[in-house]
């Protein structure tokens, strides 16, 4: 657990609001679906005046939760998602306060092995693990990575270059990690794709499996 818990604990109470307030309200509207469905068929005791009144109050109840529904289905995604966004630029912030270049931080048996013209993408790779903690050593691991790439065979570079990406601004792991915890909460909201909506059936499926597909993530965050 990282110092950084606390945002993907908020996050993970963010989402579980939206959810449940969206599943909620579906649950209210297809109960409400099927009662005016149910009411289509007419009883044996049924009066012409009671099967049309039964008819009538149910439908009255189906607008009014479709509507609701409608309105949440609209709206619940939309205020989880400006949740995430500022809690993403909050963690941002705190991590780039973390990220002062620190020259106590270096690792001088390692920065010689940096400068030492030896090193391949895959040994950039292995010090950005073992670096992960340590802005000012990813930092300097960027750095290096992005010059040697410019030399480096296509498959090669292409490593590099992500290593470069990877650790160019410090951050290490924890903002990728937020991003892979964010793309399963678009999948369990129905926002897969840019536009896209899944059917409510399946968002109130994928939400209940929330935290079985990232309890540990979060409380390991």
């Amino acid at each position: 657990m990282s110092k950084y818990n606390h945002f993907a604990k908020d996050l993970d109470a963010a989402f579980k609001t939206s959810r449940n307030a969206y599943a909620k309200v579906y649950s209210q509207y297809a109960q409400a679906e099927r009662a005016a469905k149910d009411a289509q068929r007419r009883a044996l005791d049924d009066t012409d005046y009671s099967y049309a009144l039964r008819k009538a109050e149910t439908e009255v109840v189906r607008v009014e939760k479709k509507e609701l529904f409608e309105e949440a289905r609209k709206n619940v995604w939309s205020v989880f998602n400006s949740k995430r966004a500022e809690l993403r630029a909050e963690l941002e912030k705190a991590i780039a306060a973390d990220c002062i270049t620190d020259p106590a931080a270096l690792d001088t048996n390692a920065v010689y092995l940096l400068d030492s013209g030896t090193m391949t993408a895959a040994d950039y790779a292995a010090f950005a693990e073992k670096y992960d903690g340590n802005p000012t050593m990813l930092k300097l691991i960027a750095a290096r990575a992005h010059a040697a790439a410019e030399g480096a065979e296509p498959k090669e570079r292409a490593a590099l270059n992500q290593v470069y990406t990877d650790c160019k601004d410090g951050t290490g792991a924890i903002l990728r990690l937020w991003d892979d915890i964010s793309h399963v909460a678009d999948r369990c909201s129905g926002q897969r794709y840019e536009g896209y909506k899944d059917a409510p059936t399946v968002v109130v499926s994928m939400g209940e499996r929330w935290e079985e597909l990232t309890a540990n993530v979060i409380e390991n965050f």
